[in-house]
């Protein structure tokens, strides 16, 4: 039986695994969730590139068939090295997720919250240039301190060294640094937001 391999820099992916599971429950998936290094996002791209070549490694020790890179950050800037050096088909979560807000955006003003790796990797703005060219220049993008602060902000529980989507936030701490970092994405008129 196939299976797939997900990685993480933390317990982020975890959301990925299960819309997997719930699309393809005949098949075996193996996690990995990189929370000993976590955050990927304030690290260079050569770090961020073998942090995820490593853990590409395990997994297909494990006997993967399929890698999904479901961490924004290794997406967007160690996507090409693992496709090079694995002999196993690999995606990253960067295009479907710009495929998705392309598809529900009405005006192209797209927002990109990430990593200050993520977005200077301009991985995103690439991809959401070539889905919908006359949203280049209308995006609106967050980066380094705003997201990085997700990561941490959240709280002593295990979300608290992954990635943060917005519909976890849960608590009034958590959904009050939402409302403050994000005001200004609330107020740009904004009609998609990618997400993994």
């Amino acid at each position: 039986m196939p299976r797939i391999g997900i990685f993480d820099s933390g317990v982020g992916g975890l959301t990925v695994q299960r819309a997997i599971i719930e699309r393809l429950p005949s098949l075996d998936t193996v996690y990995l969730g990189d929370t000993a290094r976590v955050p990927y996002g304030t690290k260079s791209p050569e770090v961020v590139t073998r942090y995820s070549l490593r853990n590409a490694r395990f997994l297909t020790a494990q006997g993967v068939d399929l890698l999904v890179v479901a961490c924004n950050t290794a997406s967007a800037v160690a996507l090409p090295a693992l496709r090079e050096a694995l002999a196993i088909p690999v995606i990253g979560v960067v295009e479907p997720g710009a495929r998705a807000a392309a598809r529900a955006s009405r005006s192209g003003r797209i927002g990109v919250i990430g990593t200050r790796s993520t977005i200077s990797s301009g991985a995103y703005q690439r991809a959401l240039g070539a889905l919908r060219p006359e949203a280049v220049g209308k995006q609106l993008k967050l980066a380094d301190a705003r997201a990085a602060r997700f990561a941490v902000v959240i709280g002593p529980d295990d979300r608290a060294r992954g990635e943060v989507q917005l519909r976890d936030l849960q608590g009034k701490t958590q959904r009050a640094v939402a409302a403050s970092e994000l005001s200004a994405v609330l107020r740009s008129a904004l009609d998609a937001i990618p997400e993994h």
